[in-house]
């Protein structure tokens, strides 16, 4: 039986708050984003949708991948676009990931020390801004975070489906770690806060039917998931969009 798991969603928004990007050091003043200017948009999410599943204590958990041929990186980089010019002065500019920065993109974050980067990802940062003359890069990207409840051992990346076993139930969720970093200066450095108080990684998922083997199902039992996650990025952006000091302001 398939049920809505508000409990569920509880914990996990109150667990995704520990998964934010660490604040800036001790020491060094806090960035801002710009008044004006050219901001670059990079996405780096990937084609692919993720079935993360929770057994009972811990058994029976597995990730299964599927790759899809929607474009999660045009949506994300099209919706951006469209609040910045809407809401903001700044002229966006879409730019291409490359291929350094895919092949780190759930973990490209967790380098950040000190206001820096690990030295190759902030060279490749650094050439993106001079090239492409930008006062800021956004760079959209999933991170791992914990997926809040206890006793699972799961994490949540990228974006999909949640489900989780528990005496006899099944309950199911929709879910994206996507996170908007601001990049400002030379060396490129981080503005905080990364995400909106109010961010939100998970949502509900009512009334979905799945067959009694999850483990391997059809990718067709995933489509549910759009139409919410779409919500879930929209709101992300209206966040980012939001956040101090106001893009623009």
């Amino acid at each position: 039986m398939h049920i809505r798991f508000w409990t569920l969603l509880a914990v996990v928004l109150l667990g995704a708050c520990a998964g934010r990007a660490p604040g800036p050091a001790a020491g060094h003043q806090a960035l801002q984003a710009p008044m004006a200017g050219r901001v670059g948009i990079m996405s780096l999410m990937q084609n692919k949708l993720v079935h993360v599943h929770a057994g009972t204590g811990g058994f029976g958990d597995f990730k299964t991948t599927y790759p899809v041929r929607y474009d999660f990186n045009g949506f994300v980089r099209e919706q951006l676009r469209k609040e910045l010019v809407a809401k903001t002065p700044y002229q966006p500019i879409p730019v291409q990931p490359t291929g350094l920065l895919m092949k780190h993109a759930n973990k490209w974050q967790k380098t950040n020390r000190d206001g820096g980067f690990a030295p190759k990802i902030q060279r490749e940062i650094d050439g993106i801004m001079k090239q492409n003359r930008l006062a800021m890069l956004i760079i959209a990207s999933t991170p791992e975070i914990d997926d809040g409840v206890p006793g699972t051992g799961q994490s949540l990346v990228g974006s999909g489906l949640y489900t989780r076993t528990f005496l006899g139930n099944t309950s199911t969720a929709v879910f994206s770690t996507l996170r908007f970093h601001r990049l400002v200066g030379e060396p490129a450095r981080l503005v905080h806060p990364v995400s909106h108080p109010t961010d939100r990684h998970i949502g509900d998922l009512p009334d979905v039917e799945l067959p009694d083997q999850l483990k391997g199902m059809s990718p067709r039992y995933l489509a549910p998931v759009y139409t919410p996650l779409h919500h879930i990025i929209r709101n992300k952006i209206k966040g980012l969009i939001s956040l101090p000091r106001k893009l623009g302001h």
